[in-house]
């Protein structure tokens, strides 16, 4: 994977070698890393493309383009009185997951590149190995806190055109943010009680308007990959909507959809579900009570891969934390 669960993997080994055998990592180079893009864009023409090889990168360009042409709007609206639309070329945004997503062909041309692509691992140095330290050492929780709440700047990444990078490096500008991103997929938001997956399914499900009308999990679960760039298995997504509509005793206390075949019990903690292609489910009647039709167009809502998705936050009626 390119993304932050690949950030993850690396972190892993060299965890790994750092914890077993950390002599080999004070040489220069023993370590080395492959990176692919993570985003590449097209214009409509097809004539310019351009790689990304982290999402800051990507949202970096993305918010430069967009100044251009604001100040292009600007300039031409005081020239005309009006406020000219975008003169950019619209471009095509293709997000790659991992390995799997690119050709044969990209496959070769990256290995015509090699010298982009392949970047060393600086010798290991006292400061490096105090970073892989506080990452991993599970007696270290307490300073891995305040290293998020104080350290995390989601612009910040690694220069691509660098041939080599140091563990340290590594540690604070790429492998945090799948720390922070790992932190807001396994709590939920207090604001609207849901992690960022629910939010997906939520949204899905109002866009859908699945309000009278059941539909199958794993036909919902395809249209809400579709509309919310979920970037992640389809199975955890399955997992993600039964468990949204469980209504057994320690499961939800306002469950949000409705379960409309064997969607678990609670003798298996909801585990014993039946296939996503079997089982049907729609809004609950009161999802829309607690989250107001009326309030979706003053909510702020985030852009990935180009498009609109859900929102940062939905702002229920009465508090859904618990």
């Amino acid at each position: 994977d390119q993304d932050t669960d690949g950030s993850h993997i690396k972190g892993l080994v060299i965890n790994l070698f750092h914890h077993f055998w950390p002599n080999l990592l004070s040489h220069e180079g023993f370590l080395q890393q492959f990176i692919t893009p993570i985003v590449k864009t097209r214009s409509a023409r097809g004539k310019e493309a351009q790689s990304f090889y982290s999402i800051p990168e990507f949202k970096e360009w993305q918010d430069a383009r967009r100044a251009t042409v604001a100040g292009s709007d600007i300039a031409d609206g005081a020239e005309e009185g009006v406020t000219q639309p975008e003169k950019l070329e619209n471009v095509s945004i293709k997000y790659y997951k991992g390995l799997g997503t690119n050709t044969a062909a990209e496959g070769r041309e990256y290995f015509k590149a090699l010298a982009l692509h392949r970047k060393q691992f600086q010798a290991l140095q006292s400061a490096d190995a105090a970073a892989i330290d506080l990452a991993f050492n599970k007696d270290k929780a307490g300073h891995r806190k305040h290293w998020l709440t104080t350290q995390h700047d989601l612009s910040a990444y690694l220069d691509p055109h660098s041939s080599s990078v140091s563990y340290e490096e590594f540690i604070n500008k790429e492998l945090i943010h799948f720390s922070y991103a790992d932190i807001q997929r396994s709590i939920p938001n207090v604001i609207d009680g849901l992690k960022p997956s629910q939010r997906k399914v939520l949204y899905g499900c109002f866009k859908k308007k699945l309000i009278k009308e059941e539909a199958k999990v794993v036909q919902i679960a395809g249209y809400i990959a579709e509309h919310t760039a979920y970037h992640h298995g389809e199975a955890s997504l399955h997992s993600t909507i039964i468990n949204m509509a469980q209504d057994f005793v320690g499961a939800n206390n306002v469950p949000l959809l409705v379960a409309s075949g064997q969607f678990g019990t609670r003798a298996q903690g909801g585990k014993d579900f039946a296939s996503p292609r079997y089982v049907f489910t729609r809004l609950s009647p009161i999802t829309r009570l607690l989250f107001p039709e009326e309030d979706d167009s003053f909510l702020r809502y985030e852009e990935e891969d180009g498009q609109t998705v859900e929102p940062t936050y939905f702002v229920p009626v009465i508090p859904t934390l618990l």
